[in-house]
């Protein structure tokens, strides 16, 4: 499978690139442009497949994109708490608005309003107002 792929050659790379290293290699290695972006991918794909459920496709576009930037991607790893580790769920999303809004490439702004989105509605958020009412996003 494709993800699995990835993701071995992540690992791969990754305990590659820090054998032997001391700790404050390690730290030059996670603090270069490389090294850091490498990490947060392999974090991403690692909390995907701890969920042990259907992967996502890294061949598509947005999530292509969304992983090729260290920035990008620091900002869709730290910019909240995904409940239930639903990552999956939430590259989805972020999958979906990529591909309905070009302009996430080169507005700042509508980047960080997509992982907002995507975060926030990784997990279906219910309405208090109506009773069993789960919130879409793609509804409004």
């Amino acid at each position: 499978r494709e993800f699995d792929s990835k993701l071995e050659n992540l690992d791969n790379k990754m305990k590659a690139a820090i054998a032997g290293l001391s700790v404050p290699e390690l730290t030059e290695y996670l603090d270069s442009e490389t090294g850091s972006l490498e990490f947060l991918q392999w974090v991403l794909l690692t909390k995907i497949a701890r969920k042990n459920e259907k992967y996502v496709a890294v061949s598509r576009p947005g999530f292509q994109w969304l992983t090729s930037n260290r920035e990008n991607l620091e900002m869709f790893m730290t910019s909240g708490i995904i409940l239930d580790n639903r990552f999956r769920e939430a590259v989805e999303i972020f999958e979906k608005l990529f591909s309905q809004d070009p302009a996430i490439q080169e507005d700042p702004l509508h980047l960080r309003l997509a992982i907002a989105t995507a975060l926030q509605h990784a997990k279906p958020i219910t309405s208090r107002a109506i009773l069993r009412k789960i919130i879409n996003w793609e509804d409004r």
